[in-house]
């Protein structure tokens, strides 16, 4: 169970987990931005972070741009359109965005997913990271990974990773590499959603 949910869209009972990455797509701008959803106001308006790739200090789109946004959450993807409304730079950089009208859900498995409990082994350039597969499907699975403290900063949306695992019915030691999709913070660890390069075959349904 997902904790620390928000109502995101009471009319078609839409959710979004606190502290889930957003892709944001600014009004006039072709390069999508990273942030993070903080949660909503007395359900007035949704607060996010800055951008984080606007380190060099860029200037933000003015208060009535149109703002697209992207995000996952259990296996699909949800997209809607929303409006800045204000920002405030107390106690960190945030955006004050309209609540969305409307969202559109997007299914992302062609494969169905498998409920599972199977150790496996992330590798990250030069770090690995020990953890359990908690569902899988030909084009990716979900991990949570046992993190010390300050390891979870060293995994990234779109980290290239290589993961390695025993998988029920296999004999030999099972690897493919794929790509961090979502990251969510967690008591026991860090959760990320992983996207195979390729379709994997030791991965059911077999032809």
């Amino acid at each position: 169970m997902v904790k620390n949910l928000t109502l995101l869209d009471r009319q078609n009972i839409t959710y979004i987990p606190d502290g889930t990455w957003l892709t944001l797509t600014i009004e006039g701008q072709e390069l999508a931005q990273k942030s993070v959803f903080v949660g909503l106001k007395d359900e007035e308006y949704m607060v996010v972070t800055a951008p984080v790739d606007d380190a060099d200090g860029e200037t933000p789109p003015p208060v009535g741009s149109t703002i697209g946004i992207k995000y996952i959450f259990h296996g699909q993807v949800y997209a809607f359109q929303t409006e800045v409304l204000n920002y405030t730079n107390d106690p960190i950089d945030l955006w004050t965005l309209a609540l969305p009208e409307s969202i559109t859900k997007y299914e992302m498995r062609d494969y169905q997913r498998i409920t599972c409990f199977i150790p496996a082994q992330i590798k990250q350039d030069q770090a690995q990271h020990e953890g359990v597969i908690k569902d899988i499907s030909k084009k990716g699975c979900r991990c949570i990974l046992k993190v010390f403290k300050g390891q979870g900063s060293q995994l990234h949306l779109e980290d290239q990773i290589e993961l390695s695992c025993f998988f029920p019915g296999i004999a030999d030691k099972q690897q493919t590499t794929g790509v961090i999709k979502d990251i969510n913070t967690k008591p026991d660890g860090i959760d990320i959603g992983i996207e195979f390069d390729e379709i994997v075959w030791w991965v059911p349904p077999y032809e």
